[in-house]
């Protein structure tokens, strides 16, 4: 069933008991009942919790203390938040939002992955439930990202060393001494003299300290999820940025599908390199890192017959260069005038146009008729495969059958010879290697005179000629 509700949009900053900060939106009844609706309790099954940058926190009051407990059918996992931190809007506005109260049977995610038009349209519209970050908020983010990766590498080395998986105890106090040699390091710096920071390092300097001096199994535990969730914050707020860039590469050979998920482990990449305190935001850092994973991965996917990346660089390069002559010349320019602009001979432009040529399979139907008309080679209805229409110039399997049956006959023919003749007729007419030898060459072999050789040659061929020895070879000639 579908009903639409007037309801009021909240857009809270809230802190749950495990310090984790995560925005959402309240959905408050109608003005004037005070909002008593969802206050303390648990959200029935199916509701939804909206993220928008809208509004406003009326009827709540900043400081008022917020207990809100959600149901396992919300996309946040269950946690128990409190504290409102803070508001942004000065505005009260009325919303309409539609909700389905029906739920699919599976509630199963539709990723990117999955094919057709309605997936994509799915995962176009879950991106509008991700904010965009604030730049103060990158940094935040920024700075559990980092926290986990110096960890993770920490992690490895140790793993390494001991050629087996460490336990959390072991990973927690190589942690902590990393973070005793790094104070250390710290106070030389500051004796020697603080260089300039930057926007980000002022930012970053301002707010508290994020750990303790000491790390616990417990606190190491906490912190692995929280700069996880972390990561996922910064990696879903900048989802647009992915669908934006993607939509300048298609129709080179991978799907939308595919060009989304390659920037997204563009942006992926990104957001573990990010360093804020060099005062940029994320989407100025990952935009380059999203153009270079979707044309790594055009070069690398996009064809049956897989070109190199310099190719595809020389191959870019070269369109560039003929739109450019085109716009100047008036006209399409000439391979020697293309090939004087990028610097190449004409051999080398002519190789790459041909190695750029896209592969066709053989298998591929081919319509050779009108609809209805009567089955082609391919048996598919008027259609034939490229390979059915292209002329075999090696030989059929029937003249390869005749030719083996032909040297089978001339074999027996030969045999009815003494042995001397059946050598002689070989080297004569190259049958053995298929190089014909002169009389003198055979009389050579023989140690007798070309004179001998011709005898014998012309006694062997008077004998196979008669009817009764080659009547067999007769039917080749008729066949022909």
């Amino acid at each position: 069933m579908r009903t639409a509700t007037v309801i009021w949009e909240a857009r809270i900053r809230v802190e749950s008991r495990e310090g984790e900060i995560i925005e959402i939106e309240r959905r408050l009844p109608p003005w004037g009942t005070g909002g008593e609706g969802v206050e303390g309790k648990e959200l029935p099954s199916g509701s939804i919790v909206v993220v928008s940058r809208a509004t406003t926190v009326s009827p709540f009051a900043p400081t008022t203390p917020l207990h809100l407990r959600t149901s396992p059918q919300n996309t946040l996992s269950s946690p128990l938040f409190s504290t409102i931190d803070r508001t942004n809007s000065k505005t009260n506005r009325k919303t309409v939002i539609t909700h389905l109260d029906t739920t699919t049977s599976n509630n199963k995610k539709v990723t990117v992955s999955e094919t057709g038009d309605a997936s994509i349209r799915t995962y176009l519209k879950s991106m509008a439930t991700h904010e965009l970050l604030r730049a103060s908020e990158e940094i935040v983010l920024a700075r559990q990202i980092r926290i986990l990766l110096q960890w993770e590498e920490i992690r490895e080395g140790l793993e390494s060393n001991l050629e087996r998986p460490p336990s959390y105890l072991e990973w927690c106090n190589a942690i902590n001494e990393s973070r005793a040699k790094e104070k250390e390091f710290e106070s030389e710096e500051s004796a020697i003299g603080a260089p300039q920071t930057s926007t980000g390092n002022q930012v970053a300097e301002a707010s508290p300290p994020l750990l303790p001096d000491v790390i616990d199994v417990p606190l190491l535990k906490k912190q692995v999820r929280k700069s996880k969730k972390a990561k996922r914050a910064m990696i879903e707020s900048n989802l647009r940025l992915v669908v934006s860039i993607a939509k300048r590469y298609q129709h080179r050979g991978l799907s939308f599908q595919d060009l989304c998920q390659e920037g997204t482990l563009g942006l992926m990449k990104a957001t573990e390199k990010f360093d804020p305190d060099k005062g940029f935001r994320l989407s100025t850092y990952a935009t380059w890192w999203i153009k270079q994973s979707i044309m790594r991965a055009i070069a690398d996917q996009s064809r049956t017959i897989r070109l190199p990346v310099h190719v595809h660089d020389q191959l870019n390069a070269i369109k560039k260069t003929t739109r450019e002559l085109s716009n100047t010349l008036g006209r399409t320019p000439t391979d020697d005038e293309l090939a004087t602009a990028m610097g190449l001979t004409v051999d080398k432009l002519r190789f790459l146009a041909s190695a750029s040529k896209p592969a066709i399979s053989f298998e591929a139907p081919k319509n050779v008729g009108r609809k209805g008309s009567s089955a082609g080679l391919g048996g598919n209805g008027g259609e034939v495969t490229l390979l059915d229409s292209i002329k075999d110039v090696g030989p059929s399997p029937n003249d390869l059958t005749e030719s083996a049956m032909l040297k089978d006959d001339v074999e027996k023919l030969l045999c009815t010879l003494s042995e001397r003749e059946q050598q002689v007729v070989k080297m004569r007419f190259g049958l053995d290697d298929g190089k014909a030898k002169t009389l003198e060459e055979i009389g050579n072999v023989f140690s007798v005179t070309r004179e001998r050789i011709r005898q014998i040659e012309a006694r062997a061929l008077h004998k196979l000629r008669q009817p009764y020895r080659n009547h067999k070879l007769k039917e080749y000639l008729e066949t022909e």
